[in-house]
């Protein structure tokens, strides 16, 4: 793949890390199991991924971080620029 398609498949996806909750990915992405068989994912819709462990429907998530009382609020580090 040369770099500029890659650069530009980068730049369309986007991965969101929400505050005690899941993984939201959004952009032309594949996800796949361990097998190599790829789950059906509704095209152009975000996803969102768990990461609370607790989700009935892994790898995506279905709200149990919740019940769970799941804690994460992971951010970026801050660079001057």
């Amino acid at each position: 793949m040369r770099a500029g398609r890659y650069r530009a498949l980068v730049d369309e996806v986007v991965i969101t890390v929400r505050a005690n909750g899941p993984y939201k990915v959004a952009g032309p992405v594949r996800v796949v199991d361990a097998e190599g068989r790829e789950f059906v994912v509704d095209e152009g819709r975000p996803i969102a991924l768990c990461r609370c462990g607790q989700s009935r429907t892994k790898p995506f998530c279905d709200k149990s971080h919740r019940e769970a009382c799941f804690v994460a609020d992971d951010v970026a580090e801050r660079v001057s620029g």
